[in-house]
């Protein structure tokens, strides 16, 4: 089972990509990816480190706290693994 937390996050990504007029192959480019790991990303499949959604955010060119909505933090449940 997929974490809800995870997909929300990665439902977001997608959207912030989408608004910037960027695919995911020029994501991952400008974030020295592959474009697997943004398709990954955006499915809800990775758990990205901190650092790694510093560079996500300067990659999408927008405020680290556009990456984490509201919405995002109020499905997170305490008691899930991470």
């Amino acid at each position: 089972t997929q974490n809800p937390t995870l997909i929300q996050f990665g439902l977001r990504v997608r959207e912030l990509r989408i608004s910037k007029g960027m695919t995911q192959l020029e994501l991952a480019d400008k974030f020295q990816s592959a474009e697997a790991t943004i398709s990954r990303l955006e499915k809800g499949r990775l758990n990205p480190s901190l650092l790694w959604l510093i560079k996500l955010a300067k990659a999408l060119e927008v405020e680290f706290s556009d990456l984490i909505t509201d919405d995002i933090v109020s499905i997170t449940n305490l008691d899930s693994p991470i």
